[in-house]
C-alpha cells in the first residue's frame, strides 16, 4: 500500500502574507536561514533584494509601498532528529 503522507525526503512549508504599510521594510516570519522565498505583489524577489539571516525577520532592501502584498514562504525540512525518542518522553505503540 502506498504511503499518502509526506516522505522523509520532503519538507513542509509555511506561508506568511502581509499587507505593507507605507515604507515598511521589516516583516516577521519564522524560517530556516537560506530556506525562504519572498514575493512582493506576486513577484519573486531575488535574495539580493532582501535580508533573511536571523530566522525571525525578513528585511526588504527597498521599502514597500502602502498596501503592497508581501508573501514569505518558509521551507522546513523533516529530519529523523525531529522524531520523539523513548528517552525523551516519547511513546510508541504497536499497531498489530
Amino acid at each position: 500500500m502506498a504511503y499518502i503522507g509526506q516522505t522523509l525526503t520532503e519538507g513542509t512549508r509555511r506561508a506568511y502574507t502581509f499587507t505593507a504599510t507605507a515604507s515598511q521594510t521589516t516583516f516577521n516570519a519564522v524560517y530556516g536561514v537560506g530556506a525562504v522565498d519572498v514575493y512582493q505583489n506576486g513577484i519573486l524577489l531575488q535574495p539580493a533584494d532582501y535580508t533573511a539571516t536571523t530566522g525571525t525577520t525578513v528585511v526588504l532592501g527597498a521599502a514597500a509601498a502602502l498596501d503592497d502584498e508581501i508573501t514569505i514562504i518558509c521551507h522546513n525540512t523533516f529530519s529523523v532528529a525531529d522524531a520523539p525518542t523513548l528517552s525523551g518522553g516519547g511513546t510508541f505503540a504497536s499497531s498489530i
